[in-house]
């Protein structure tokens, strides 16, 4: 378990959240999300970390994510299976922000040349794998379209019990649009 993450909360169809809670240990304690920034500052530097949080989301505004399909990153131990996201440019600008901000906190510890933003529905062994993806894309056919709204970002940390406490969750935008100037005013 890490120290903290900051996600996008999503909700996702009846379907594919109980093959979420069935194939991914994290659904125990973690709910459906879409990484921002993993690992993240410890909640101690709440007061510091903040404000530098909602200032490289200031120019961030609420947008609808599309999921266009499953993927899977896969190791000798285990695959990964996710929904992919359409609107990438939008969530990679986002990231983008929140990683310039934080070079102290590369995505995934550095262990990856780039970020992918998506779902994750479940972690399994290989041997499995094939008839989870089964399982995951029957459930996104039926429920397509699944679209997801991106309105906020939470900083999560890991609590009692297995489970995870928001410290902080910024509603997108976080500032309110200029009104238009009338130039015959």
């Amino acid at each position: 378990m890490v120290d903290s993450a900051l996600v996008i909360p999503v909700g996702l169809p009846t379907r594919l959240e109980r093959l979420r809670r069935t194939y991914d240990s994290d659904a125990l304690w973690l709910p459906a999300h879409i990484t921002v920034l993993l690992p993240f500052a410890p909640a101690a530097e709440k007061e510091a970390v903040t404000p530098r949080l909602a200032a490289a989301l200031a120019a961030a505004q609420p947008f609808e994510a599309v999921v266009s399909g499953v993927g899977t990153f896969a190791s000798a131990e285990r695959v990964v299976v996710y929904l992919r996201l359409a609107s990438r440019n939008r969530l990679e600008a986002l990231f983008a922000a929140v990683h310039q901000s934080f070079p102290d906190y590369p995505p995934y510890a550095g262990l990856h040349d780039s970020v992918v933003p998506h779902i994750t529905v479940a972690r399994v062994a290989p041997r499995a794998a094939a008839s989870v993806i089964s399982l995951v894309r029957q459930a996104l056919r039926a429920s397509a379209p699944v679209v997801v709204p991106v309105r906020s970002v939470e900083w999560l940390i890991p609590a009692l019990e297995r489970r995870c406490r928001t410290v902080v969750r910024l509603a997108l935008p976080l500032r309110a649009a200029k009104p238009a100037m009338d130039p015959e005013a």
